[in-house]
């Protein structure tokens, strides 16, 4: 009897002890890489794409951001990462 309710209790403390604070964690990550995105920041895609941003607005969930001479609009939730968020420089065509 006292095996019937050991795996539901290890289950139970598995999920505890491994899973929430796993999620907790990657929520702080998303918190504060949404917080670092602004524009002039450059940032990398889910898919592997670098660009910088161009412009995005508080409330909305698409950023656009420019990539060479191609201008992109993504989702804010497909950023990976933030490089960095330095102000670019002025580029000068020669």
């Amino acid at each position: 009897m006292l095996m019937q309710f050991a795996l539901p209790v290890l289950i139970i403390l598995f999920f505890l002890v491994m899973v929430l604070p796993q999620k907790r964690r990657m929520a702080k990550e998303a918190a504060a890489r949404a917080a670092a995105m602004k524009p002039g920041a450059k940032i990398m895609t889910n898919s592997g794409i670098v660009g910088r941003i161009v412009s995005m607005k508080e409330g909305d969930t698409e950023i656009v951001i420019k990539s060479e001479d191609t201008k992109l609009r993504i989702l804010k939730s497909t950023v990976a990462s933030v490089i960095s968020d330095e102000t670019p420089a002025i580029e000068t065509k020669a």
